[in-house]
């Protein structure tokens, strides 16, 4: 089990050999032997996975596929290591103040953009500010709620300037030294707000000062980042590729190029990687792994995510502004019935938004027991009672209402299905609909919709993955728009502190409150799965779904 450091001043742990899988023996840092004949240089990785991304831009930070594909392009001030703590990226260090309300970072120096500019503070002051800028959409936001000035700076109707506060939340010291000022300690703020990629002021400068949307630029078709790879081109829907920059400031990459396929059926993106037309998978098809485990030309790694699959629920309409509706459907699930069947032997049942492997999961919470006749006693006491058909009604209006999911997750699409007919059991009416990844994401994260089975990946602090359930996040991550207010104070008070042992029995009384509200039927905790050719060596496994992805630099072809 990982665990983040116990104190907001944390210890670096700086990897000097890079974690393999599978046995594999540690790779050796690209920056040590850069000989022309070093057979550990050249080739091509072809990734596949189901989806394109949304945007070549870190900002947004729409879905875990734009996490994964922006950390080629795009470079962070710190990255999660294996023991799920920080460690430097373009940081060299950062020191903490004793009331942990200032933290000072310096930068590496001679560090350079893809198109040769020279990165400094600026462009770290810059993307700070871009991401609080209500007219920009991002839900890294939310954790950059400790700031000084955070309220006034992200006032839709007339945001502040930096300028006009006594404090600014950002200083720049020199060009390589940046403070950051908090109103309050907060454990969370260098790993879930500085593990984010940094933007080019020099080229979107000018852009966010007219009000430009971040995905109507010209920078998002075309990016320049400060990554390991840098962008060639991209097919929507078919592939994007990169190439190896060679001035990366933790040394030459080992691979000359990434092809990154789109293969929207995972059973055919399975069939590929055995056919060796790609070389490295993300998340196979549940159905496919044991037969990909007996091929000896690929390896794998299977360990404990961040990731839960669930059915998220928007409280603020009915029928799902009321609780008891909502225990009522979870009640009328056999879901450890549909996880076991639909959704991957990996995946273990869930019992709230915290996996096992995160130190403030509370193990005595159990999941919901399959009891219809507890179900229907619930909807009983909501006012809910069937009609001559058996479909509950209320006030003449029938217990309806729609479930979608993406139109490539086949998995979700078949657990759906059977929700449904469980819930048909009970006399609920309710529609399917496989909807595309853009549409429903926008849907999703704008409340407008009734009900979703999605996988969201969760945060490697929990104080993340709990502020999507925070009322102050409901147009910013909280895609329930759950709002319950002891929950939030809990959730306030738990922030402010730096302690695990005292931050744990707040969060443990958080997901006692979201297990008896249940804004979502929690379905099952998702591995982190990663199938590959045997050839390839040299990953860096953390707890993060894509956390693999920000150590490409560090992979090659063992020939």
């Amino acid at each position: 089990m990982w665990k983040m450091s116990n104190s907001i001043a944390i210890s670096i742990m700086v990897i000097l050999l890079a974690m393999a899988l599978s046995g594999c023996g540690p790779a050796d840092d690209p920056a040590d032997d850069e000989e022309p004949d070093d057979p550990r240089y050249g080739g091509t990785i072809t990734i596949g996975y189901i989806s394109d991304v949304n945007y070549l831009n870190p900002i947004p930070r729409i879905s875990a596929v734009d996490n994964m594909v922006n950390a080629w392009l795009h470079d962070s001030l710190v990255v999660i290591g294996p023991d799920g703590d920080p460690q430097p990226r373009l940081a060299e260090d950062w020191d903490v103040s004793e009331d942990a309300q200032t933290i000072t970072f310096h930068l590496k120096e001679d560090v350079k953009w893809h198109d040769g500019n020279p990165f400094t503070a600026a462009d770290v002051e810059f993307t700070v500010y871009t991401i609080l800028n209500p007219n920009v959409e991002s839900t890294i936001r939310p954790h950059m709620a400790s700031l000084q000035g955070f309220a006034a700076l992200t006032d839709s109707d007339g945001p502040a300037s930096p300028d006009d506060l006594d404090v600014r939340p950002v200083e720049v010291i020199d060009d390589h030294t940046i403070q950051f000022n908090l109103s309050r300690p907060d454990a969370t703020f260098i790993p879930m707000a500085l593990s984010r990629g940094i933007i080019p002021r020099h080229l979107l400068e000018d852009d966010i000062a007219a009000g430009k949307d971040l995905s109507e630029t010209d920078y998002t078709l075309e990016p320049v980042g400060l990554g390991p790879f840098q962008f060639v081109e991209w097919s929507r829907d078919e592939r994007i590729v990169f190439e190896r920059f060679d001035d990366y400031h933790e040394g030459r990459p080992f691979l000359e190029r990434i092809v990154y396929e789109i293969i929207p059926d995972r059973s055919v993106a399975s069939a590929n990687l055995e056919t060796g037309d790609i070389d490295f998978l993300w998340e196979a098809a549940p159905a496919a792994w044991s037969g990909l485990m007996d091929l000896d030309q690929i390896d794998h790694d299977i360990s404990d995510g961040l990731g839960l699959s669930g059915v998220f629920l928007n409280t603020e309409e009915p029928p799902f502004d009321d609780r008891r509706v909502r225990q009522a459907m979870r009640y009328a699930l056999d879901m450890e019935a549909i996880v076991g069947e639909y959704l991957g032997d990996g995946m273990s049942l869930a019992s709230g938004p915290i996996p096992p492997n995160i130190w403030a999961h509370n193990p005595d919470i159990e999941p919901y027991p399959y009891d219809p006749t507890r179900a229907e006693e619930l909807l009983a006491e909501a006012g809910w009672t069937p009609d001559s058909d058996g479909v509950m009604q209320k006030d003449g209006e029938p217990l309806a209402f729609q479930i979608e999911t993406f139109d490539f997750a086949t998995e979700r699409q078949e657990a759906s299905i059977a929700a449904q007919e469980f819930w048909a059991d009970l006399g609920l009416e309710v529609d399917t609909r496989w909807v595309e990844t853009t549409v429903l994401l926008e849907r999703y994260n704008s409340g407008d919709y009734e009900a979703a089975w999605v996988n969201p990946t969760g945060d490697i602090d929990p104080a993340g993955t709990f502020g999507r359930f925070h009322s102050d996040n409901i147009d910013s991550g909280n895609t329930t728009r759950f709002s319950h207010s002891e929950l939030d104070g809990i959730l306030d008070e738990a922030r402010q502190l730096t302690e695990q042992e005292e931050r744990r029995p707040l969060y443990w009384e958080a997901l006692e409150i979201l297990h008896d509200e249940q804004p979502v039927l929690w379905a099952g905790y998702i591995p982190n799965d990663y199938w590959f050719n045997e050839d390839l060596t040299g990953f860096v496994v953390t707890p993060e779904s894509e956390g693999l992805f920000k150590h490409l630099h560090l992979v090659y072809f063992d020939r």
